[in-house]
């Protein structure tokens, strides 16, 4: 099996972390694939919504070829304060 996790920009770091965590038990319980982080552009890096650590997408999407891409949740991200006071 092919697991990609789909990052983004404002992605939400525990999201992919946990999915990221049992899409690795599963796989080491049934002999399979380790998941890849991936996105649509590519190889990349994708910044959090909030505080975290940056990661990197080291694959592609590839809809036809990966299994199940669970997404990562997300928050809105805060309006700039000049947007705010306009």
């Amino acid at each position: 099996m092919r697991a990609r996790i789909v990052l983004f920009d404002g992605f939400d770091p525990l999201d992919v972390i946990a999915r990221y965590e049992v899409l690795v038990a599963g796989g080491q319980i049934s002999g399979g694939a380790l998941p890849a982080a991936a996105s649509a552009e590519g190889s990349r890096e994708a910044t959090p919504v909030g505080p975290g650590p940056a990661l990197c997408a080291t694959a592609p999407l590839r809809p036809g070829r990966a299994d199940p891409a669970p997404g990562s949740g997300a928050a809105p991200r805060p309006a700039p304060a000049e947007v705010l006071a306009a």
